[in-house]
């Protein structure tokens, strides 16, 4: 709508901008006319109060919302939430979610999933993904990666290797990302065996595994000394449809430096082990 030259998209400018006086001044015009607010005005204002981390403010603006008459939209509880989880509010970013029970998952749910995750209360991010697969909006994939990768950077790896089962049983079937995550948790905490199991498990049942992976598991193999292994996965690559990008090549130089220098240890020691026998025959 239009308010005689004052449009909606003004006033929204203005929140998203922060220029909190000029929307109200705007606001005070459409009001001297008669005209009633609409939810996406709220929302609107509620959203540039927290954008200048008015949090009271933008907490009273959805109230007036409702006390108007109007019911808050799915954009206005994504607003809150959002807003509460970036001025680490979490609890009252809980209390909202719970509160829309018809709540189709965004941006909002998404960021306060990585805020409790943040904060450590991993069996709440649990509970809140339980929730929405049981509902008729179910997460998206993007809210369990943040639950794994959460858990793997607390090394509760066997955690994370039982909720990557359960997304495959709940009927997702993760990304290159999803796995990359997996991956790259095994490999730092020193599980490559493990890793490795995963990676050709994967690589047997048709995942779609990137360049990014590959480079996890040669990082790894090389880390733990399996320069081997690294040397075969870089040949399998191409083999596999991905090709080598510079962090491989990097990799793979390491791997044959690493091979070079084990060589040249192993020729030392045969060379002292065949002068000592030189020796005992004389």
């Amino acid at each position: 709508m239009d308010f005689r030259g004052i449009s909606p998209s003004l006033i929204n400018c203005f929140c998203h901008l922060g220029l909190m006086d000029s929307a109200f001044f705007a606001l005070a015009k459409i009001i001297k006319l008669g005209h009633q607010l609409d939810v996406f005005t709220y929302n609107a204002l509620i959203d540039g109060y927290f954008l200048i981390n008015k949090v009271n403010e933008a907490a009273k603006m959805f109230d007036s919302m409702i006390k108007a008459g109007l019911a808050p939209d799915v954009h206005s509880y994504s607003i809150m939430i959002n807003g509460y989880c970036k001025n680490k509010m979490v609890d009252q970013a809980i209390t909202f979610f719970k509160e829309s029970e018809s709540f189709v998952p965004n941006i909002g749910i998404y960021t306060l999933i990585d805020r409790l995750c943040k904060s450590g209360r991993i069996s709440c991010v649990q509970n809140i993904l339980d929730e929405m697969h049981e509902s008729e909006q179910p997460p998206k994939l993007v809210g369990y990666c943040i639950l794994l990768d959460a858990l793997c950077k607390i090394q509760h790896l066997d955690e994370a290797i039982v909720l990557f089962h359960n997304i495959i049983h709940k009927g997702f079937r993760p990304n290159a990302y999803m796995c990359s995550i997996l991956l790259n948790g095994l490999c730092k905490c020193g599980r490559v065996r493990t890793a490795r199991e995963l990676f050709e498990h994967l690589l047997a049942n048709n995942y779609c595994l990137d360049v990014v992976n590959f480079n996890i598991m040669m990082s790894g193999f090389v880390n733990e000394g399996l320069i081997d292994e690294a040397i075969d996965l870089f040949l399998e690559m191409k083999g596999n449809g991905c090709l080598p990008n510079t962090e491989t090549y990097s990799l793979f130089y390491e791997a044959f430096r690493q091979l070079y220098a084990r060589n040249k240890h192993t020729n030392r020691k045969k060379k002292r082990s065949l002068k000592r026998s030189e020796r005992i025959q004389e």
